[in-house]
């Protein structure tokens, strides 16, 4: 089938990412936004919402992305307030609970587990059990993490079926399905017809996309990691003008559509226009388990009018989105911006949203090895 999300850009890469750890939000999906807020400096300690996004719950944040909200009490997964007990870092960090991970009070992680309430850290061989109300969550060796619990959702939750489709089913009316490509592929996903290739550059010096295949149904992971992928941002070298090929070599891409309704051989003709606010979304959140290094990698946001220079997370400032470490992420729209190499951009119009995508992006330092899953993808509505 045709690609319905290929969208390769004049890429302005080179950039090197700012110091934006201070905008991961560190919370639980389920966690509402607290109200006012004030932006802090330390990255793991910033809980819910966005600074001037006013939601309910919580007290002023004191790092990361502002106010301070409260997790939901119906799983593990959150932020927790402090650490209790035998705690190796009391007070250093908030501990946190993620859907595959858990990072404690000292700030050292652990691939994990959830079984219901059971929390299994693999690395630390050790487990935890959430208690009825939800409050605390208590480890083998005496530690005991505390939270503040609230409860609801703040956003529609994204599940794929098991080809990557989303069917309209979900409540916010989401149809289309997750796809994939690269400066090797162009619209019709044929390897060598990209921008890379065309441009005359030999097949090694484009980018190589591993998994998922483009044009195959972008399946989710069997291990419920999500949306995997897995592939080599090439390093971008000059052209036949001397000059940085921005344009032809730029990197790879995951994404997924937001209103495909058209025939899967339609390519990007059939995309079609996602009017976000009219369905109640504010902005996009995510998990991810592993950052390509350097954090060359952009959160996308194409419209009907930008597929091929599309607005990303922090695009009006900076030429990379501030994802830098595994962790959850949260954005609102009057986040996404640029892109920052496009003078004159356009404001970004979440109207008219065709696709949601992860751009790996391709970099003058050299190439860009990378392997992640995105995982507990949510439109959000606070």
């Amino acid at each position: 089938m045709k690609n319905p999300g290929w969208s390769p850009a004049l890429w302005s890469i080179g950039l090197a990412a700012l110091a934006a750890a201070a905008c991961i939000d560190t919370s639980s999906l389920k966690q509402p936004s607290g109200a006012g807020g004030t932006a802090g400096t330390i990255p793991a300690a910033g809980r819910g919402g966005t600074t001037g996004h006013a939601g309910t719950g919580g007290a002023p944040g004191v790092g990361g992305r502002g106010a301070a909200g409260s997790p939901s009490c119906d799983s593990p997964v959150g932020v927790y307030d402090r650490c209790e007990g035998a705690c190796g870092c009391a007070g250093f960090q908030s501990p946190v609970v993620y859907g595959n991970f858990v990072i404690n009070e000292c700030g050292s992680g652990s691939a994990a587990f959830i079984n219901g309430s059971v929390v299994t850290a693999i690395e630390w061989d050790e487990s935890a059990t959430l208690s009825a109300d939800g409050i605390t969550l208590q480890w083998q060796d005496g530690s005991v993490w505390v939270r503040t619990c609230s409860s609801g959702p703040h956003g529609v939750f994204l599940v794929p079926d098991a080809a990557g489709m989303f069917d309209g089913s979900n409540a916010a009316g989401v149809v289309g399905a997750w796809w994939s490509t690269g400066d090797l592929y162009d619209g019709d996903n044929s390897p060598g017809s990209g921008t890379c290739p065309m441009a005359g550059f030999p097949r090694e010096s484009c980018s190589v996309l591993q998994t998922p295949t483009p044009g195959a149904p972008f399946r989710p992971d069997s291990r419920g990691r999500g949306m995997c992928t897995a592939g080599v941002a090439a390093e971008i070298v000059n052209g036949t003008d001397g000059q940085p090929a921005y344009s032809s070599i730029w990197g790879n891409i995951i994404g997924f559509s937001l209103a495909y309704d058209a025939s899967l051989d339609a390519g990007i003709d059939g995309l079609g226009v996602y009017d976000a606010p009219a369905h109640g979304i504010t902005g996009f959140a995510f998990d991810i388990d592993a950052v390509p290094p350097g954090g060359h990698i952009r959160v996308t946001f194409p419209t009907r009018d930008t597929l091929k220079n599309a607005a990303y997370w922090q695009g009006a400032m900076s030429d990379l989105s501030p994802v830098t470490i595994p962790g959850h992420y949260e954005m609102h729209w009057p986040e996404i911006g640029g892109p920052m190499y496009l003078s004159g951009a356009p404001a970004f119009d979440p109207t008219t949203l065709e696709e949601i995508s992860f751009h790996v992006v391709s970099n003058l330092d050299g190439p860009i090895p990378y392997s992640f899953c995105i995982n507990n993808v949510t439109l959000l509505t606070n």
